[in-house]
């Protein structure tokens, strides 16, 4: 899982998946998911997920995480 998104998880790891630069870039350019779920490649299907900090929820799960820390 990655925290946040940046250039490795938006547009290296599509790549390394398999999906053109250009596709890529025109997805990125467009405010578009660089991904598209499910993804066919080689006989198997693939999903990647966005990178699990961009939920709003996540803030609070932290913060309850820290306050659980702080109360031991």
């Amino acid at each position: 899982f990655f925290i946040s998104d940046g250039l490795h998880s938006n547009e290296d790891i599509p790549v390394m998946l398999g999906e053109t630069e250009k596709r890529v870039r025109n997805r990125l350019a467009n405010g578009q998911p660089t991904w598209v779920n499910p993804t066919e490649r080689r006989g198997k299907r693939l999903w990647y997920s966005a990178s699990i900090g961009t939920e709003p929820f996540i803030v609070e799960v932290i913060l309850e995480r820290v306050r659980e820390a702080a109360a031991r």
